[in-house]
């Protein structure tokens, strides 16, 4: 089995949790608070270890310069092996809906369509 290796920073619209996989982004955890993201991590990847250093960190680091303004796109390696297809699908077209744009899942289908 391979590591999964995670950490968690708060931001002012609450506690974000990423996990890794191999230097890839394998989960992104939204929570209310640090102990709701602890219990979707232990949920979600029970064997995932908390490290203060590493591709978590990255990920982290990145997210926090998002929230502070200061990016507006990732460079993160993103870890599709547990997606579905349909999974897969959906982040392909989310990732042509222009930054700051707001769609419905309904809309995201049609949106190489109608052409948002």
């Amino acid at each position: 089995m391979v590591a999964e290796q995670w950490d968690m920073v708060s931001f002012e619209c609450g506690t974000v949790a990423v996990v890794t996989r191999q230097n890839q982004l394998a989960r992104v955890c939204f929570e209310i608070s640090q102990d709701a993201a602890v219990e979707a991590v232990r949920r979600y990847c029970p064997d995932a270890e908390r490290v203060s250093q590493g591709y978590p960190q990255t990920v982290l680091s990145q997210l926090a310069e998002f929230f502070q303004g200061t990016r507006d796109e990732f460079e993160l390696a993103l870890c599709n092996e547990s997606l579905s297809a349909f999974a897969i699908k959906t982040h392909e077209e989310l990732m042509k809906v222009p930054l700051g744009a707001v769609i419905s899942y309904g809309e995201l289908w049609l949106y190489p369509v109608i052409g948002l």
